[in-house]
């Protein structure tokens, strides 16, 4: 029993030594995680908070009558990068397919088809609804000519 006390007393020692020699270490190893943590939580909020000012001015911007006003939004919405600018280039070419303004409507497309953010299932999609409506303009146009 003695000698359990004494092996216990001794791990205490060496324990206690060993903390001490290296207490430095281990206040800078825990304030350099406790640094990155606060950083990675920081980093985080300001994305969620983008994200939420974005989907804002996104749905903001629908109700607007004003074209030149909600054209100068979505402009920039789609500047961004994210959801929202996918969203906001659709909400463009729509506009701009009723202006009559197809160039630019396939510019967008363009720029929605190369985007390395959507996955490829909404890429086909978006690709699929693109190529049905400028068929549809080039029937409409055949047919008026």
């Amino acid at each position: 029993m003695n000698q359990n006390n004494q092996s216990k007393n001794n791990f205490l020692k060496v324990a206690s030594a060993f903390i001490k020699d290296n207490l430095k270490t281990f206040i800078i190893t825990f304030a350099v995680f406790f640094f990155i943590f606060v950083s990675y939580q920081g980093y985080s909020y300001y994305n969620i908070n983008k994200l939420n000012k974005l989907s804002i001015s996104y749905f903001k911007n629908k109700e607007i009558d004003d074209e030149l006003i909600t054209l100068s939004e979505f402009n920039s919405i789609s500047s961004q990068s994210g959801f929202y600018s996918i969203l906001s280039k659709l909400e463009l070419i729509n506009k701009y397919i009723n202006k009559k303004e197809f160039d630019k409507s396939i510019e967008l497309y363009n720029e929605i088809l190369l985007s390395k953010d959507l996955d490829s299932n909404y890429v086909s999609i978006v690709a699929i609804k693109g190529a049905y409506q400028l068929i549809d303009i080039v029937i409409k146009n055949n047919n008026k000519n």
